[in-house]
């Protein structure tokens, strides 16, 4: 049973994930001093990762820990943006 079609908008995403679908959601130059420790390691897991790499990511990341659900989610957010802008 079908329930129709529903246009999906970054605004919307957005929406569904608690982010800021408006204005630039990321600084242009991180500012790492400020960063926590996971947050740093983060910044310098995902940096000059290419939008195949974080498709691969997305794609084979299982959701079996709470530390691949995290790792899923922050490459599934920077892949929605760099696929919009």
């Amino acid at each position: 049973m079908g329930f129709g079609e529903a246009e999906i908008t970054t605004h919307k995403i957005g929406n569904a994930l608690g982010l800021s679908s408006t204005g630039k959601p990321f600084d242009e130059k991180v500012i790492t001093k400020d960063l926590n420790e996971e947050d740093y390691a983060a910044h310098k897991f995902f940096q000059g990762k290419t939008q195949e790499a974080l498709s691969k990511l997305v794609m084979d990341t299982p959701l079996d820990t709470d530390e691949n659900k995290r790792l899923f989610m922050r490459a599934f957010v920077l892949y929605i943006y760099n696929s919009v802008s």
